[in-house]
């Protein structure tokens, strides 16, 4: 039944997500989406509840459930009020700054076996270790982020940039992993966002402290240098009730 919860969790978001109910609109009756769900009433509540504490809806006593007013944030991806800026630690920092509220992380480096979809971009094998940097963000001490650069072997064995660990002692500010690269040979002269959506792994909703039947915006973007030698790979989770990803382009 827990699972049968988070289907129709998931099912209530893309509804919503899709214009079915708008925010302050007024949910069906429990009796009505459990009949339409053909669940127990306690089954139906859970999947509520799961969306009530993912923000994305809230309960008025005697009167019913109601889809909560639009609470993400604009986020450019393409910079912050004086174009583009250089790494998105920047990006971020100064965007959170931007809200007057306090910007935070941790990060941890480790060797470890990539995604799938990431080594299928740094071109690796289903064997192949690569440095992962995981870096987690915050918002006022609470987790809003998640950010894993992925970083082949053959371009920063044995640098500071694959040094294992966690904390400032394996941060890098100056230079940032990027700078660093180009500074040693590995200039990116490319790259390439890629955004789409998907349910949250089990690791991601617990790291965010978010449900698992809400959704998140991912964004893989994949550097290569001038002779086409992918060095990076940075996977962005955004949960989607937090974010909306925008990007602004100048027209001739």
């Amino acid at each position: 039944m827990a699972t049968r919860g988070r289907d129709i969790a998931a099912d209530l978001t893309a509804l919503i997500g899709e214009g079915r109910w708008q925010s302050g609109d007024r949910l069906p009756s429990e009796a009505t989406l459990a009949e339409r769900f053909k669940v127990s009433r306690p089954t139906l509540r859970k999947a509520l509840t799961l969306l009530a504490s993912g923000g994305l809806i809230e309960s008025t006593q005697g009167s019913g459930w109601y889809v909560c007013p639009d609470r993400r944030l604009n986020f450019p991806l393409d910079g912050i009020d004086r174009g583009p800026i250089a790494t998105r630690d920047s990006v971020w920092n100064v965007w959170v700054r931007s809200l007057d509220r306090v910007p935070t992380n941790t990060i941890a480096v480790s060797n470890a076996l990539p995604p799938r979809d990431v080594a299928t971009r740094l071109r690796l094998g289903a064997d192949d270790y690569c440095v992962m940097r995981r870096r987690l963000r915050f918002v006022d001490g609470e987790p809003w982020m998640l950010c894993d650069g992925y970083f082949p072997l053959t371009v920063c064995a044995g640098s500071p940039l694959a040094m294992i660990g966690e904390g400032d002692a394996v941060d890098m500010h100056d230079p940032t992993p990027v700078a660093w690269l180009a500074g040693h040979g590995f200039p990116p002269s490319r790259s390439k966002s890629e955004v789409g959506a998907r349910m949250p792994t089990e690791f991601e909703a617990r790291a965010l402290g978010i449900n698992p039947a809400m959704p998140v915006i991912t964004m893989l973007t994949t550097s290569w240098t001038v002779d086409d030698q992918p060095i990076r790979c940075a996977v962005d989770i955004f949960p989607a009730h937090r974010f909306l990803l925008t990007t602004t382009r100048e027209q001739a």
